[in-house]
C-alpha cells in the first residue's frame, strides 16, 4: 500500500505523461497492482519472512509479468493521470481484494463451524460415556 500511495503522491506535480510505448492494458494493470498490494500486506505482516528468504516486491512483479522497473513506472505514472481509468484500475483491485476477503472469511465461518460440531459431538460422546459407566454401577 506504501508503494502505491507514494506512487499516487508524487503524481502531484502537473506534468504531462505521454502513453508509454509498452502500454499495459487495464486489465494486466488490474492484476499487477492486485498482486503489490497483497505482497505489500505479506511483508506488512511477516517482514522476516521477507528477509529471510530474500523476497523483493519487484523481483516477484518482474519475474510474473515480464516487466522491467522502468516499464512499470511508466505505466504507473500514465495511468495515474488518466484519472477516470485509474479510479476504474483500484475500484477493481478493491472489489478483488473484497472478493478474497470474503472467501477467507467463508473459509473460517466453515472452520469454525466445524471444530464447534466436533467439540459438540465429543462433548455428547463423553456425556454418554459418563452416563454408561453410571449405569454399568448402577
Amino acid at each position: 500500500m506504501g508503494i502505491l500511495l507514494f506512487n499516487l503522491l508524487a503524481c502531484q506535480d502537473t506534468y504531462e505523461v505521454n502513453e508509454p510505448d509498452e502500454l499495459i492494458s487495464k486489465q494486466k494493470m488490474i492484476d499487477i497492482i492486485e498482486d503489490m498490494m497483497l505482497m505489500d500486506a505479506a511483508k506488512n505482516i511477516s517482514s522476516r519472512q521477507f528477509r529471510v528468504n530474500d523476497i523483493r516486491l519487484y523481483d516477484v512483479i518482474k519475474t510474473k509479468y515480464d516487466i522491467d522497473s522502468t516499464r512499470l513506472r511508466q505505466n504507473l505514472e500514465y495511468y495515474n493521470q488518466q484519472f477516470e481509468v485509474n479510479i476504474e484500475i483500484y475500484d477493481s483491485v478493491k472489489a478483488r481484494l473484497q472478493r478474497r476477503k470474503n472467501s477467507v472469511d467463508s473459509i473460517a465461518i466453515v472452520k469454525d463451524s466445524i471444530k464447534m460440531f466436533n467439540i459438540d459431538r465429543n462433548k455428547k460422546r463423553q456425556d454418554s460415556i459418563k452416563k454408561a459407566k453410571v449405569s454399568v454401577k448402577n
